[in-house]
């Protein structure tokens, strides 16, 4: 294959908007015959992954995705960040039982609900809607003198 076939295929033009749509680009990557190193290399770079969805002519991934904040991004997003913190030792463990005595300390209306008491365990076991009102509701004031300055207004 040539090394710049990839790059040919991405500057095609299609389309009223004379850009090729992420399908099509999909589909033209798919029969490139699998150059696994450039499709890895793509999958690396833009997280994007083929799929046979990819084959239908009517499927168009960026307008047929679906976005599920309650587990895509409170639950998994909110638990990496976390992580990271931890790990980067941003976030320790006496910062846990401080997070824990500030929600403890607030009074939420009954339509939010309170968090149980595993702030100070390093938040295990939160359900979906736990870990959402820990990101809409507790967060911003809890971290807030704990978390450093450069990250905590990121």
């Amino acid at each position: 294959m040539e090394p710049n076939l990839i790059s040919q295929v991405l500057t095609q033009k299609h389309g009223k908007e004379g850009q090729m749509n992420f399908t099509e680009y999909m589909q033209n990557l798919c029969n490139l015959h699998k150059c696994q190193s450039e499709i890895n290399s793509i999958v690396r770079n833009t997280g994007a992954k083929y799929s046979v969805l990819f084959q239908l002519p009517y499927y168009d991934a960026v307008r047929f995705v679906i976005i599920d904040p309650m587990h895509n991004l409170f639950l998994g997003l909110a638990k990496s960040t976390l992580k990271v913190w931890k790990e980067n030792d941003l976030i320790g463990e006496k910062d846990f039982d401080l997070l824990q005595r500030r929600v403890n300390a607030v009074v939420p209306p009954p339509e939010i609900g309170r968090i149980p008491s595993k702030i100070a365990t390093g938040f295990s076991g939160f359900t979906t809607d736990q870990w959402k009102n820990w990101v809409c509701y507790y967060s911003a004031f809890a971290l807030k003198g704990i978390l450093p300055k450069e990250h905590y207004d990121a």
